[in-house]
């Protein structure tokens, strides 16, 4: 299988010194710090960076790093679709399938488990680097590790039904969650949307709640906003050319919903941020 059409991506990332925009992405993550210091920022939530610290993130949860003035943070970084493990070991997703606002997403340098995971991402590093016949099968074995580790860390509820409750739910909405990300420019109403994946709007709203801690809408708008701010960091496009292809539909909504998200206005943004091409969401095309 070519590196292009695997559902694992592993890359190297140096934060800038600068905060970088928040940003999001469809596949799970996992990184280790290989050297250096910094922030990272989950949302509201905000870590000290320090050599031998991993951190994971799941698709629902915006984030963003830098590093520390004349100490560079050097991330490992793998990614990964859900769907490697979904259908045949669901329960090596459940530590990626945590509710963002309770969720502590770094595991420090002195913990067992982030030892052994860093070990397990620097063996995939070389693997991915080589190549070699096989290398394939070599990389999911690494991940499974990975993915123990992380299971045996954060401990998720023993209760089977929950489990089941959350992957079920997850499984459900992901063809929706694709579809939005797609098709976020049109203007979608959630009876639309849970009409394709043949959903009552009453049980995709809730399927949300459960798979992603938040509402339809609010993930609707996520996703919005962070296409408005690619468009301003890429293009040279007016607000009006950017709100309107990030699927808004009024000025007012665009600018209230651009302020909570990040805290200051569009062309604020555009200014402050204009140097930087979103280094971090270097991926391959979802």
């Amino acid at each position: 299988m070519a590196a292009s059409e695997m559902p694992i991506f592993i890359m190297e990332h140096e934060p800038d010194y600068h905060l970088e925009p928040l940003h999001r992405h469809r596949m799970l993550e996992v990184g280790c710090c290989l050297e250096g210091s910094g922030t990272f920022y989950f949302g509201s939530k905000k870590y000290t960076i320090s050599a031998g610290d991993v951190f994971i993130v799941n698709p629902m949860e915006p984030h963003r790093a830098h590093s520390a003035a004349g100490s560079p943070a050097k991330f490992l970084f793998v990614l990964f679709e859900p769907t490697i493990w979904l259908h045949t070991e669901p329960e090596l997703l459940l530590p990626f399938l945590y509710r963002p606002e309770s969720f502590e997403n770094r595991i420090p340098c002195e913990a067992d488990s982030s030892l052994d995971i860093t070990r397990e991402i620097l063996a995939m590093w070389k693997e991915y680097s080589r190549q070699e016949r096989g290398f394939y099968h070599q990389l999911k074995a690494h991940l499974m590790s990975i993915c123990v580790a992380l299971l045996r860390h954060y401990k998720p509820s023993p209760d089977s039904q929950e489990k089941s409750a959350v992957i079920s739910a997850y499984r459900t909405i992901r063809p929706a969650i694709e579809y939005l990300e797609r098709s976020y420019a049109e203007p979608l109403t959630i009876q639309e949307v849970a009409a394709i994946v043949h959903l009552s709007p009453s049980r995709m709203q809730s399927l949300f709640k459960e798979a992603a801690g938040t509402t339809f809408a609010q993930f609707l708008r996520t996703i919005r906003i962070q296409a408005a701010k690619e468009l301003l960091l890429r293009t040279e496009l007016p607000i009006t050319d950017i709100y309107y292809s990030s699927g808004f539909q009024s000025h007012s909504a665009f600018y209230r919903a651009f302020v909570e998200n990040a805290g200051m206005k569009p062309l604020e943004y555009r200014n402050r941020y204009g140097a930087f091409l979103l280094q971090a969401v270097g991926l391959p095309s979802s």
